[in-house]
C-alpha cells in the first residue's frame, strides 16, 4: 500500500493532473489532430474507446506507482484491432527482410550484437544482408551467424519480432542505433536533408520558430540533432509549416511518410516526413575472416 499523503500534497497532485489533462485536451482539439479526448474511467469507457479509436483519442489516468487504472488500460489493449489489415500483415511478412537497430552490445566470445525489431520479411541464420548507413555514407555486407529471441536461440525471426543478431566477422564496422539491416534487394541510400510538415505542440513565450532553429528529431529508431534550413513561414504554438531539416551529425536512412517528433527543451512538435533527398551509397563487401 502507498503511504498516506498530506492534504497539501494531494491538492498539488490534483492540480498537476488537472493541468496535464487540460493541455492534452487542448492539443487533441487542435488542427493537427482534431480527435477529441475520451477520458477512460470505467470498463464501458474502455470498450467505447476501442470501438471509436479512429474518431476519439482515449486518455487513461494511470499510475505506475499505485497501479491505478492499469486494468482499464489492459482491457482496452485486449479489445483494439491490429493497425494493419490481414492482407497488409501478410504482405509485410512476405516482403524482403528489413531490421531496425535499436541497440548495440559487445559480448565476450560473440563480438558485436545488435538488438531491434524485424519490420519486414523474415531473417534467417546465415542470411546475407546489408547494414548501414555508416558515417562515410556506405553500407556493409554482413552475414547473420545467430539469432536470439527472449534469450533463446532461433533459426529465423519474423516480421514484428524483437530479436538480437550476431554476425560473422564485422571487421572494423561499428554499428550504431538508428541503422538498418536489410536485404540487398532494397535500394541503398542515405539522407542528409529532408522536408517535413510539422505542427508545433508547445513553444515557450509564444515566440516564433525561425530558420536556424535546432532540436532533436525522433523518426522511428533514428534520433539525431537537426537544423531547420528552410521554412515556408515562421510559426509558434498551434501552427503548421513545411520545413526542411538537415542532420547535423551523420546521414541516416529515412523514408517518406514516416512520423516524426521534434523537441528542444520545452519546445515540442510533431509531423510527417513528406520528401527525402536521397544520396546514393555504395555497398562494401564483407571483410574476410582472419
Amino acid at each position: 500500500d502507498s503511504l498516506p499523503t498530506s492534504p497539501t500534497k494531494q491538492w498539488y497532485q490534483r492540480r498537476v493532473r488537472g493541468r496535464c489533462k487540460t493541455q492534452i485536451e487542448s492539443i487533441l482539439k487542435g488542427p493537427a489532430v482534431r480527435r477529441p479526448a475520451l477520458i477512460v474511467q470505467s470498463l464501458g469507457d474502455a470498450e467505447q474507446a476501442a470501438t471509436n479509436i479512429k474518431t476519439r483519442t482515449p486518455v487513461f489516468l494511470v499510475s505506475a506507482v499505485t497501479g491505478d487504472n492499469l486494468p482499464l488500460l489492459q482491457h482496452f489493449l485486449s479489445l483494439i484491432q491490429p493497425a494493419l489489415s490481414k492482407e497488409e500483415r501478410t504482405a509485410a511478412t512476405q516482403a524482403n527482410a528489413k531490421f531496425s537497430v535499436d541497440g548495440v552490445l559487445s559480448v565476450t566470445g560473440h563480438g558485436t550484437i545488435v538488438t531491434g525489431l524485424v519490420t519486414r520479411g523474415t531473417i534467417r541464420e546465415e542470411e546475407g544482408l546489408v547494414m548501414g548507413p555508416f558515417d562515410d555514407m556506405t553500407f556493409r555486407s554482413v552475414r547473420v551467424s545467430s539469432i536470439h529471441c527472449n534469450r533463446l536461440p532461433r533459426r529465423m525471426a519474423k516480421c514484428g519480432q524483437s530479436v538480437s543478431l550476431a554476425f560473422h566477422n564485422l571487421g572494423c564496422a561499428v554499428p550504431r542505433k538508428g541503422m538498418v539491416l536489410m536485404s540487398p534487394e532494397y535500394e541503398s541510400y542515405c539522407v542528409r536533408e529532408f522536408a517535413a510538415d510539422i505542427y508545433i505542440l508547445q513553444h515557450p513565450n509564444n515566440s516564433k520558430i525561425k530558420v536556424g532553429f535546432e532540436g532533436t528529431v525522433f523518426i522511428e529508431n533514428v534520433r539525431q540533432k537537426v537544423l531547420i534550413t528552410h521554412m515556408d513561414r515562421e510559426i509558434t504554438t498551434g501552427q503548421k509549416a513545411k520545413v526542411r531539416l538537415k542532420f547535423l551529425q551523420y546521414p541516416d536512412l529515412v523514408e517518406g511518410g514516416s512520423k516524426l517528433f521534434l523537441r528542444n527543451g520545452k519546445t515540442k512538435a510533431m509531423g510527417t516526413v513528406c520528401e527525402v533527398m536521397k544520396i546514393p551509397t555504395q555497398i562494401t563487401p564483407q571483410q574476410p575472416a582472419n
